[in-house]
């Protein structure tokens, strides 16, 4: 988290959730819209990820997270360890 970052209290829990399921294959990666608030804690947008109308959410391909600003904060992410280190390991040389 960032220091201008705020969770809501079952963030963290709602971000595992498709974790749990009992899909196949696993997500790699999950994340949550996010509401903007200012410096004294007003809210001053709620799900702002439902204003960019041209841009895909959820993310569900590699392409859609490549053609569009992906406007996605690490905050609101959770990656599954699988999919991180399967990531890292396409990247070596």
């Amino acid at each position: 988290m960032d220091q201008d970052d705020i969770w809501y209290p079952h963030h963290l829990e709602q971000l595992a959730v498709p974790f749990r399921d009992d899909r196949i294959p696993k997500p790699g990666w999950a994340y949550s819209n996010l509401d903007q608030i200012d410096r004294e804690g007003r809210m001053l947008a709620t799900n702002v990820l439902d204003n960019f109308v041209d841009v895909e959410h959820p993310k569900r391909t590699l392409s859609g997270c490549l053609k569009t600003d992906m406007y996605i904060l690490p905050s609101a992410s959770l990656i599954n360890h699988a999919a991180f280190e399967d990531v890292g390991d396409s990247m070596k040389i």
